[in-house]
């Protein structure tokens, strides 16, 4: 009879290794949404429209001196939800000394993760309240419009046909 083939064990530095692999990759994703949800790339330097980040069907169909307002305002009302640059350094400094610690504490870097998780969710729950109040304020009239051009991004797309833009 032949031994059972087994597989070769990796080394504790590769798992080491891939384990802060994939806690980089949350790291950048974390970044990226980071800074989307605080105006997109454009306020931070980078190219881009002024509301390429806001590309939501219900966002795109509006006019474009509705998207600016409503962008505007959430800027205005997401100052209070968001940290201050000070805390947001604090936390990525957190985040890089638990990835470079000897010892790996997962519990730590897991509650950084979901209070990042709950600013974004905190930051998602303001826009939606805010567009509902601006559909809640429009007259009959500029609902129909706006649910026709809704209509126009679903079908075509958000760049493809826009009126106002």
């Amino acid at each position: 009879m032949s031994d059972p083939v087994t597989s070769p064990r990796q080394p504790g530095w590769l798992r080491i290794v891939l384990f802060a692999s994939l806690a980089m990759n949350l790291l950048v994703i974390g970044l990226a949404v980071g800074v989307y949800s605080q105006g997109g790339p454009q306020r931070h330097g980078g190219a881009g429209g002024g509301d390429s980040g806001m590309r939501l069907p219900f966002v795109a169909a509006m006019e474009t001196s509705e998207r600016r307002a409503l962008s505007r305002e959430l800027r205005r009302e997401l100052r209070g939800l968001r940290p201050d640059r000070g805390a947001r350094r604090a936390r990525y400094e957190r985040a890089l000394a638990l990835l470079g610690a000897d010892t790996f504490d997962a519990a730590a870097f897991g509650a950084l993760l979901e209070d990042q998780r709950n600013l974004q969710h905190a930051q998602a729950q303001k826009g939606m309240e805010l567009l509902l109040a601006h559909i809640t304020a429009m007259s009959e009239t500029e609902r129909k419009a706006y649910a026709e051009r809704l209509r126009e991004v679903l079908e075509r797309g958000p760049r493809k046909g826009r009126k106002g833009s």
